[in-house]
């Protein structure tokens, strides 16, 4: 998916799954890591990146890497629309930049 995104030329793609984002502390919502770029993403996969996270994050990095402007993971989960997060007015994600 990350893949398309960049062949596309698409200016946001965004990864829907049932959390807000990449948390350093699964348990504990208050330490979602709200930015990474790449060298983070290094230092994190295999331990905070780890499990189901893991493809979520490498399809965001490959489509910031071959063109598309910004990624995000977010929960489509809750009351607050798809719209609503990306126009950044309300909910929390985790946006991935190179």
């Amino acid at each position: 998916a990350g893949d398309l995104s960049a062949a596309l030329k698409a200016s946001l793609y965004i990864n829907l799954t049932d959390v807000d984002g990449l948390y350093e502390n699964r348990e504990d919502p208050n330490t979602l890591i709200t930015n990474l770029d790449e060298a983070k993403i290094l230092k994190l996969q295999g331990n905070i990146i780890s499990g189901g996270m893991l493809p979520k994050v490498d399809s965001c990095l490959s489509a910031v890497k071959k063109g598309t402007t910004k990624a995000f993971i977010t929960s489509g989960l809750g009351n607050h629309s798809l719209v609503d997060k990306i126009k950044n007015q309300c909910g929390r994600k985790t946006t991935i930049e190179v």
